[in-house]
């Protein structure tokens, strides 16, 4: 999603979820929700919530109870359920073409990986920056450092002799 009030209308949409299904009056209420998470002083699960790439606007609370118009309510859900970047059109399709996202599965596995691996959610933008910022001198410095390490293969035959093998690997 974009890193602007694309991002900030996708959290408020998720943190809008008990109080749009009638589970509670007010989104800060629902103590399984992520905003009751960051009202808490001390927050008791610190580990749960990863930081945002923009800054919590200061009347964040009032904006999440605020009810959406059916317009933001369809544009967002659109977006999941085509598993497309959420964003102005021009964006989310130059985003989804260079991260791969064309699929709902391809969406929900990057997002997943970047939690998993890095322990933060980097928005398309950064990802796409960070991308352009490689160098033919920073491919060739991790093929230098991959191709000096010992390399293991495995081979799966059946074949009539390894000769051929043995002779490609120098042995």
């Amino acid at each position: 999603m974009a890193q602007d009030e694309h991002f900030l209308a996708v959290c408020r949409y998720v943190e809008r979820n008990a109080a749009r299904a009638g589970l509670t009056r007010r989104a800060e209420a629902w103590r399984w929700c992520s905003l009751w998470q960051r009202q808490q002083q001390p927050r008791p699960e610190k580990w749960l919530l990863s930081g945002w790439p923009v800054p919590l606007p200061e009347d964040w609370v009032q904006e999440v109870n605020r009810p959406q118009t059916e317009a933001e309510l369809e544009a967002v859900r659109r977006s999941v359920q085509r598993g497309q970047p959420y964003g102005d059109e021009a964006w989310a399709k130059r985003a989804a073409l260079r991260l791969g996202l064309e699929s709902t599965n391809s969406l929900a596995s990057w997002l997943w990986q970047q939690e998993l691996l890095m322990d933060e959610i980097r928005t398309v933008d950064e990802v796409i920056a960070r991308y352009e910022a490689v160098t033919v001198a920073d491919v060739q410095r991790v093929a230098r450092r991959v191709l000096e390490q010992p390399m293991q293969l495995a081979l799966i035959g059946p074949f009539s002799s390894d000769g051929p093998f043995r002779a490609a690997i120098g042995g």
